[in-house]
């Protein structure tokens, strides 16, 4: 999910979802923002294991 920092906290401006049967989660998008603004990147993912399920939530931020 990819959200703009406003002044009044942050909005979500792209989102993507992506379901995968393997080890490992390859993210390749690409969205073009506005300059001036910063914004934040999350990935947020479900990791089924052994019957259990783990929560990863992973952020980064950056300016433009």
């Amino acid at each position: 999910m990819l959200k703009q920092v406003t002044s009044n906290g942050t909005k979500t401006v792209k989102s993507w979802k992506k379901t995968v049967s393997s080890d490992t989660l390859y993210l390749d998008k690409t969205y073009y923002v506005a300059s001036g603004h910063s914004y934040i990147l999350e990935v947020n993912a479900s990791v089924y294991r052994n019957g259990t399920v783990e929560y990863i939530t992973a952020s980064d931020r950056d300016s433009c």
